[in-house]
């Protein structure tokens, strides 16, 4: 897990490690895709909360101007997009991918 993630950003490294893992689409060489992955998606979150907590208008020095983190979550939201269709975590991106049955021996609600 790289250094600095926040807590959250921390269990969705968790859930996304498991689950990649269960699907065998992970491997260790895949650690600085997955921690750019994790890094996109926590900032994606930073920016959102500034946008929350000022609005999408924000006092500039001549009158109220868009707030600059609308253009990073934008930034951060096509990141995570690219990367989430690198590691098949999309509908689209899943049909794409050869078919590897799930390692997980658990049963499901959905399960037949």
């Amino acid at each position: 897990m790289p250094i600095g993630l926040s807590e959250p950003a921390q269990a969705e490294w968790a859930r996304l490690t498991g689950l990649l893992c269960e699907r065998g689409a992970l491997d260790a060489i895949d650690q600085v895709a997955l921690a750019d992955y994790l890094t996109c998606w926590q900032r994606l979150s930073e920016a959102e909360s500034d946008i929350e907590a000022r609005g999408l208008l924000v006092e500039g020095d001549r009158g109220p101007v868009k707030n600059p983190a609308c253009q990073l979550a934008r930034q951060y939201r096509t990141a995570l997009a690219a990367w989430s269709k690198e590691f098949g975590l999309t509908p689209a991106s899943r049909l794409r991918l050869p078919h590897q049955p799930a390692r997980s021996s658990e049963k499901h609600e959905w399960d037949i």
